[in-house]
């Protein structure tokens, strides 16, 4: 197996460290396949750029736009897209002028992301719903750390919660017009 080029490299750097691609590989949005999709990402921009010359970041950013749309069923709306796209448009472009040798300190120091997802405890707090944590930062500290908090604020609630148990409508029609079809019982 020979060693991967270095705009491989980089562009696999970027995407391995891209929280969106990698929040969709964790919850499994591209279904079983999830990671094989993310890994065939990083050869199949590879191709493309090598093969298109003069590709824009706009024209990677659609592409990235379609893959997570087809692939993962995901609209990616935080601006990563682009933010990715001009990145590994500039790595390209360092390494066409003959600057490897800074692309590849980039990619040696800078530092790795680890993604944790930390569920909210209940519906209404959309406060803590993700954390994202840089490993060297002490990332494990920091999402337990969250996650004490979390569980701490939420002790003790729900015990002296009343619930109203009105009976339903038999009505099947609701107020918007649907009608609400129910599962048929044993036969």
């Amino acid at each position: 197996m020979s060693t991967p080029s270095l705009f491989y490299r980089a562009i696999e750097h970027v995407l391995r460290n891209w929280t969106a691609l990698q929040m969709c590989v964790k919850q499994g949005s591209g279904g079983r396949e999830s990671a094989a999709k993310a890994e065939w990402l990083i050869g199949a921009t590879e191709q493309w750029l090598c093969e298109n010359s003069g590709v824009h970041p706009e024209e990677l950013t659609e592409f990235y736009q379609d893959v997570f749309w087809t692939e993962f069923d995901t609209e990616v709306d935080d601006g990563s897209l682009s933010l990715v796209a001009k990145t590994i448009i500039n790595f390209e472009a360092k390494i066409e002028r003959g600057l490897g040798a800074e692309v590849e300190a980039v990619i040696r120091d800078a530092p790795r992301v680890v993604l944790q997802v930390v569920v909210a405890p209940n519906d209404d707090d959309h406060s803590a719903t993700a954390a994202v944590d840089d490993e060297e930062d002490g990332g494990e500290e920091a999402s337990s750390a969250t996650h004490e908090a979390l569980c701490t604020r939420c002790e003790g609630e729900g015990e002296d919660m009343e619930v109203d148990e009105a009976p339903k409508p038999e009505d099947d029609d609701e107020e918007d017009g649907w009608t609400t079809v129910k599962k048929a019982g044993k036969r």
